[in-house]
This record gives C-alpha cells, structure tokens and sequence, in this order.
C-alpha cells in the first residue's frame, strides 16, 4: 500500500509539470529528422523520379 501511494504521487507530479510545460509551450513532442528545406528537396525530387516520361507514337510502332 505504501509503494501504491508513492507510485500515485510519482505520476500526481508528473502530470502537474506536463501541465506546466504545455502552459508555457515547452512540450512539442518530437522534433522532426528534416528540416523544412530537406523535406522540399527530397519531395522534388522523388516526383521527378516517379513521373514517367511521355510515351512517343513511334513506341507503340514498335510493338505491332
């Protein structure tokens, strides 16, 4: 019974501070692998790899 209280004042104060850290805006999860720049770049890119190119008439010749 005593480690129960002790285990319940444990997690009293930790969800005051979480209280106090969202009040004062310092709980904003994870932090992200990329910066914004980054992500911009890699975005461009995978679009440009994953566009097929146009088909020509002269592709569809070749195969009757």
């Amino acid at each position: 019974m005593v480690a129960e209280f002790g285990a319940d004042l444990i997690r009293m104060r930790n969800r005051e501070d979480v209280a106090v850290a969202k009040a004062k805006g310092r709980l904003r999860g994870k932090q992200p692998k990329l910066s914004k720049s980054q992500e911009a770049h890699l975005v461009t890119r995978t679009a440009r790899v994953a566009t097929p190119p146009p088909k020509s008439p002269a592709d569809a010749s070749c195969r009757a």
